[in-house]
């Protein structure tokens, strides 16, 4: 526990110090002389003062005394810090006649002296007036512009060592509440945070997985649709999520939970016969109690408010191949009450009646499916904002960069026009002229003559 200081005494003995005159007690020329003076009598080894006029009071100072009217400019006054040898300690009232001031006008120093006499530019005070090096007047053997350049360079670093450890805390806390997690990470942690305190972080993140571990409570809605492919499951699945605003993971059947990163909603896409069996199936879709699932590198927890499944398979037909002998198939069925069947036209929906005497889904509603034409439309427009390739043009171009003659070896002559022949036959004249009979009919053919 730290000492309680003390009420200062006039009779108390000083080595260091700082003294408050006001301007209209002593002229600068009368103070300078005195300080030297002092010095040279070796009463002192070192001063600074500084006159401050630039100076107002603040609400604070309103708040000790109403007097003191915030944003006003306080009086005129001195700064003065001396240095006394340290076995030539004074007590505070002798030190008090040495500049004409009350005994309570010399106060003690918070920090060293060198430290100090950085408050004279209010350097390190950046709400209060700044007054420049050249205002301050130290004794020879102070370099007051190198001390003060040290000193700011020195408070600049450790106020950025706070900052950087108090965002630490800050986000070690968020997310050991849960508000960061690996999800949103990029979004609420820039790249250099995560560099910085990389280590902070994973201790964070381990820390905050144990505790889930320990977690076995949970509430969560679980939703089953099936349909033929290209029936919008996953769409209908994905607008569910972004309708209910809530962040969502889309994951492939083979290893739902490895890029899990703490979503609010997970869709597990194309679940088929082979993708969990019977035990795992349950423990992962259980509304009310969390327990491990199996993941490629190491089991997870599933703490999520939506839990969306699609396949190919009706439900009744994908319990039935997976489900255990002797288990109560209705287990399946009474964690997905909704279940949504789909095909290109419409989209049925289903609530599971789990009283003892039914137990079988029940038709609620019927609409059309909207998301099928949406969808086409959207990837309409998705296939004219992709690179269509002429591979005429490309090779032409790259014959033209390189600078290659192609050389056409075959020749292309216009063929010329064959003369319509004509049909009809002078028989007159081919009678006369037996070859050219000859080589129009065929002799042998004995229908032609007869």
């Amino acid at each position: 526990m730290a000492k309680k200081r003390e009420k200062p005494k006039e009779t108390d003995k000083l080595t260091t110090c700082v003294i408050y005159n006001h301007l209209s007690n002593m002229s600068e020329d009368e103070l300078d002389k005195r300080l030297k003076k002092l010095r040279d009598d070796g009463k002192i080894i070192s001063y600074c003062y500084v006159l401050h006029n630039r100076d107002k009071y603040t609400y604070a100072d309103q708040e000790k005394d109403s007097k003191y009217i915030a944003g006003t400019l306080k009086t005129a006054h001195w700064h003065i810090w001396l240095k006394l040898p340290r076995d030539k300690a004074r007590m505070r009232k002798d030190i008090a006649k040495w500049l004409d001031v009350g005994w309570t006008m010399v106060q003690d120093l918070e920090y060293q002296f060198e430290n100090s006499i950085v408050y004279a530019t209010h350097a390190l005070h950046i709400e209060k007036a700044q007054y420049s090096i050249d205002e301050v007047v130290c004794s020879g053997d102070i370099n007051y512009a190198e001390l003060v350049q040290k000193r700011v360079k020195e408070y600049q670093e450790a106020t950025r060592q706070s900052l950087l450890y108090q965002r630490k805390i800050e986000i070690m806390n968020d997310i050991e509440c849960g508000k960061i997690n690996k999800f949103n990470m990029h979004l609420m942690i820039t790249n250099e945070e995560e560099y910085q305190h990389n280590k902070a972080i994973k201790i964070a993140m381990e820390r905050y997985e144990r505790q889930l571990q320990q977690r076995t409570d949970r509430n969560m809605t679980c939703i089953y649709i099936n349909g033929a492919s290209r029936a919008c499951k996953t769409s209908l699945a994905k607008r569910i999520c972004e309708h209910l605003k809530l962040t969502y993971c889309v994951a492939g059947a083979k290893d739902p939970l490895q890029y899990y990163q703490g979503q609010q909603a997970l869709i597990i896409d194309d679940v088929s016969v082979d993708t969990f069996k019977w035990k795992e199936f349950l423990n992962l879709t259980d509304n009310d109690t969390a327990t491990p699932v199996s993941s490629r590198f190491k089991n997870k927890m599933l703490f999520c408010d939506l839990l969306i499944i699609t396949a190919n398979l009706e439900p009744y037909q994908l319990v039935n191949q997976i489900y255990q002998e002797g288990e109560d198939k209705n287990q399946f069925f009474r964690r997905f009450k909704q279940y949504y069947k789909v095909d290109y036209s419409y989209i049925t929906e289903y609530e599971f009646d789990d009283n003892i005497n039914i137990m079988k889904y029940k038709q609620v509603n019927k609409m059309t499916n909207y998301a099928v034409p949406i969808m086409a439309k959207k990837q309409a427009e998705k296939e004219e904002k992709k690179l269509h390739i002429c591979l005429t043009d490309v090779m032409n171009q790259w014959i033209k960069d390189e600078n290659i003659i192609v050389l056409d070896t075959v020749k292309h002559e216009v063929k010329a026009k064959k003369k319509k022949e004509n049909k009809s036959v002078d028989l007159v004249k081919m009678a006369n002229n037996c070859n050219d009979f000859d080589s129009t009919f065929d002799n042998s053919d004995d229908d032609f003559f007869g």
